[in-house]
């Protein structure tokens, strides 16, 4: 199991939101390049970046921010975030991106993902499923869809052929209490097909071994970010406990 730190971008700048509210954000490094040195430094080799201006409405001053970290650091690198274009997906892939996530447009034109399954591979595109009260919301996570999470993941893996998938609870996001495991062991059950990462409310060194004891084989990794910013977790610790070498 993949343990993959966060690193949350605003103006340029690494932050935290609690529940995804952009009033409510905190800042936890100006420079999100040496935050991602740290995170490899400690062992990553996976680094999760989401573009939350480009989330909210489409545009965004961080992507020469996001180029130098993948230019500059050896462990992989996925990027989401008012992902909408196949310019978009080739600029990051051109970049050096490993991984790129699509969210809204998954949701708004799921021909798109399929389109970009088919040109690169569904081991390099990700759709994001980000939940509300088991709904899925979009657009920075601003709105709410009709979707609920476990059907959207069937119709997006039937109809663009998805086999990878990062699944995030917005109501624990950010807030520490804990991940929403009842939600996540019923989308990891939909399909032996789909690759899934949780993320959203890891708290503690404790959460991270309750879904390592899963033992799922669809369980490709846990997403931490405020955690691991408020020392809550050991990014070493976890590190050589639960994720698997090479």
């Amino acid at each position: 199991m993949l343990i993959i730190p966060a690193i949350d971008i605003i103006d340029g700048k690494c932050v935290r939101l609690f529940q995804g509210d952009y009033g409510q954000e905190t800042v936890y490094n100006e420079n999100p390049l040496d935050q991602a040195k740290e995170w490899q430094d400690k062992g990553a080799r996976l680094i999760h970046i989401v573009d939350l201006d480009a989330a909210r409405d489409g545009t965004s001053n961080n992507r020469s921010i996001i180029e130098k970290i993948v230019n500059t650091i050896s462990a992989d690198v996925e990027v989401g975030g008012g992902v909408r274009s196949f310019d978009d997906v080739r600029e990051l892939f051109e970049a050096g991106v490993k991984r790129v996530v699509i969210g809204s447009r998954a949701i708004e034109a799921p021909e798109f993902v399929k389109d970009l399954i088919e040109e690169y591979n569904s081991d390099s595109i990700v759709v994001g499923i980000d939940s509300r009260h088991r709904m899925v919301a979009y657009h920075g996570w601003t709105e709410e869809t009709e979707y609920r999470d476990i059907e959207f993941l069937k119709f997006i893996h039937n109809r663009a052929g998805v086999k990878r998938v990062i699944y995030t609870d917005i109501l624990r996001d950010g807030t520490l209490t804990g991940p929403n495991i009842e939600a996540l062991i019923e989308m990891l059950e939909f399909s032996d097909d789909i690759h899934i990462v949780c993320s959203g409310g890891i708290s503690s060194e404790g959460d991270i071994e309750k879904l390592h004891l899963l033992k799922h084989k669809n369980l490709e990794g846990v997403i931490t970010g405020k955690a691991l910013y408020n020392h809550r977790i050991d990014l070493v610790s976890v590190i050589s406990k639960f994720q698997e070498s090479d």
